[in-house]
């Protein structure tokens, strides 16, 4: 069982605890300033995400779509995508052109749109759902799409 030991205590620190979370009350107010300085973290903090997964996502090595850790992790990377070509008879499959690195501007663009349709217009960020390609709001208007990081059968294009 996940009782209180006694050697800590037992039944007249658990009444204590009890009391305390029913019946004090928490001071919840905050002050402009603190509340300036809450805000002021949370941009900087995203803007350092923000940056960070845009000079992850903007090149590769070699050339051919760039990737945060957690997408090289999971096989996959970004690369541009002026079209999108469904190959029948084939699943999940589509021939991507250019099908290269996206640039940090584009990068930059996607990431935001990005975190904008997840946070505050997440009902949008569903859209990847209904999209044939799998591309999300902010792939189709940012020109990018997500492929596997092999990218042999999906990923042809300008560069085989």
């Amino acid at each position: 069982s996940w009782g209180i030991n006694a050697e800590y205590g037992g039944a007249e620190q658990q009444e204590f605890i009890k009391s305390f979370l029913m019946y004090e009350e928490v001071e919840t107010e905050l002050s402009l300033d603190e509340f300036v300085d809450f805000i002021s973290f949370l941009f900087l903090f995203w803007a350092i995400v923000l940056l960070y997964e845009s000079a992850m996502l903007a090149c590769s090595r070699d050339g051919l779509g760039g990737a945060t850790i957690g997408k090289r992790l999971m096989g996959i990377k970004v690369v541009r995508a002026s079209t999108v070509t469904h190959v029948q008879n084939t699943p999940n499959t589509v021939i991507v052109s250019p099908g290269n690195d996206i640039g940090f501007w584009r990068a930059l663009s996607r990431t935001a749109f990005k975190d904008l349709t997840t946070t505050i217009f997440f009902p949008v960020f569903l859209t990847m759902l209904h999209s044939r390609s799998g591309q999300s709001f902010y792939d189709v208007s940012t020109g990018t799409i997500v492929v596997s990081r092999d990218g042999e059968p999906v990923l042809m294009g300008a560069h085989h």
